[in-house]
């Protein structure tokens, strides 16, 4: 999605070939909303099982069968295994598996931090905040555990952000104890411009407490990190910023004098 809006940007035709769900695991209405916004952005959706494999023919390459000039596949990652010579446990696609203290593995004195790791978000931004809740942990007498929800932000061209619960997974935790807000709109900027680009919020509550904030919108992602303090509060030195954004650093304050 990253990649179709920025070549899209840069003028380029661009159809994307969904193989499954757009946007996996993230909150149903936002990402219908950022799927209008990219189509009106002259960005195709074709949807459905992909036929057959690619080939290099003459003019490009041929999918599905059709033609284009350069095909990008967005086909997941997985660990490099040649690692693991030392006994470490891991799970059927190699991951490692974090046993006793967070980050502690199934062999002595080896760590795990990161997208290796069993369970956790790939993000930049918690692999760097892993390593430094470790060497806290090993070296300054922390208890080495990361706290709190970790915010992400979808780099599309109108920015997708979200912190916490989507509607759906607040809804199977809470039942029907869960509020909604949410709201669509203009700024005064879009009204007054050519621009068709809008803003949407959603507010999830689950039993008086707010658990989910998901923004769509120029820079959501520097808004957003603000409603993760709300969150996680009063963890605020465990909060986690959004890379690469101007907000993130706000989180790496120091104590004057230090």
């Amino acid at each position: 999605m990253e990649t179709a809006g920025f070549l899209n940007g840069l003028g380029s035709k661009v159809v994307i070939l969904v193989r499954s769900k757009i946007l996996k695991g993230f909150d149903e209405e936002c990402v219908n909303l950022l799927v209008e916004d990219m189509k009106r952005r002259g960005i195709e959706f074709r949807e459905g099982e992909l036929k057959g494999g690619f080939e290099r023919v003459r003019g490009g390459i041929e999918a599905n069968g059709e033609v284009f000039d350069e095909v990008v596949l967005a086909i997941g990652r997985e660990p490099f295994r040649d690692y693991n010579t030392i006994g470490l446990t891991v799970n059927e696609v190699g991951k490692v598996r974090s046993v006793g203290k967070m980050m502690d593995t199934s062999v002595k004195d080896v760590y795990v931090v990161g997208d290796v790791m069993e369970g956790e978000d790939e993000l930049a931004t918690v692999a760097i905040e892993e390593g430094r809740v470790l060497m806290e942990r090993l070296y300054g007498g922390g208890k080495g555990k990361l706290e709190g929800v970790v915010p992400t932000t979808v780099f599309t061209p109108l920015e997708y952000s979200c912190v916490g619960m989507t509607e759906m997974e607040a809804r199977e935790k809470f039942e029907e104890k869960v509020d909604v807000y949410y709201r669509r709109w203009r700024s005064l900027e879009e009204e007054f411009g050519k621009s068709e680009e809008f803003n949407f919020v959603k507010m999830v509550v689950g039993k008086g407490k707010l658990v989910g904030m998901h923004l769509i919108g120029k820079k959501s992602s520097e808004i957003i990190q603000g409603f993760t303090m709300q969150i996680n509060k009063p963890m605020f030195h465990n909060v986690m910023g959004i890379h690469p954004t101007t907000a993130e650093g706000i989180f790496r304050l120091k104590a004057r004098g230090c």
